[in-house]
């Protein structure tokens, strides 16, 4: 069975994945929502509800609930992810490939020392640099014995890590280095099916999910999908740039500042 699934101990994720499912009932109406959680839940939004026996509040609990998913195929959503868009043919993907995922923003993480975040980046150097993180807010998966294996491992890595001096600042340095150790078939997402509207982007097409707190993240979205081709959007200016721009390297939009 095909789903949609979310992870949210405490209350205030619960809240956010409450809103989240609801763009995703505009958008995907046809699939049942889940979630995994340590808190009560009284949203009819969610057919079924997962509960996280031993919580930690951290991000160990996304990889068990993982585990957890009820589905045999899933679209996993971070709490801070809302719907724009519906595409039809997203778990076709997952009749070739176990896993896809986008690609992060930052390409390496800044690593955590003595609880400060600082420069550089938190680099397992036995996996090739050309082999970047990947963003793990939106995961679409097929539920297999390798797919499994590989979510452990990626626990058991993360684990491993918070031990260190070094720490890295959440569980998607793990994720790179089990994912290049697993062997697991998968693919990239395009950004337009995870867009970080915290960071700078770029759309080809229009975006179907948005990820990030930005207090303006939906206009965000509602002003990249009234564009066509390519587009560019700058948050901490506000200003896209289109296709034209683009290629004439001319100003920007002052409609959008």
């Amino acid at each position: 069975m095909k789903g949609i699934y979310y992870v949210a101990t405490g209350a205030k994720y619960l809240a956010e994945a409450e809103r989240s499912a609801q763009s995703i009932e505009l958008n995907f109406p046809s699939l049942p929502v889940a979630i995994f959680t340590d808190q009560r839940v009284d949203s009819p939004i969610f057919s079924q509800v997962v509960a996280a026996q031993q919580p930690k509040w951290s991000f160990e609990d996304k990889i068990e609930g993982l585990l957890a998913c009820p589905f045999d195929e899933a679209l996993y959503l971070d709490c801070d992810t809302e719907a724009c868009g519906y595409t039809s043919h997203l778990f076709r993907l997952l009749e070739r490939v176990e896993l896809a995922v986008a690609h992060a923003s930052w390409r390496f993480s800044p690593p955590v020392v003595e609880g400060r975040v600082v420069d550089g980046s938190y680099l397992d150097l036995s996996v090739p640099s050309c082999f970047p993180e990947l963003n793990t807010g939106v995961i679409l998966f097929r539920k297999t014995t390798a797919t499994i294996g590989f979510f452990r491992l990626w626990l058991a890595i993360y684990r491993s890590q918070l031990h260190g001096p070094v720490q890295p600042r959440h569980e998607q340095p793990a994720f790179r280095t089990a994912l290049w150790n697993s062997g697991l078939s998968h693919t990239i997402l395009p950004p337009e099916l995870n867009y970080r509207v915290d960071f700078p982007g770029y759309v080809g097409t229009s975006i179907q999910i948005i990820h990030g707190r930005h207090p303006r993240r939906i206009e965000i979205a509602r002003r990249l999908n009234a564009g066509q081709g390519a587009r560019v959007f700058v948050p901490n200016l506000f200003q896209m740039h289109d296709s034209a721009e683009l290629l004439e390297g001319s100003g920007h939009d002052d409609d959008a500042s």
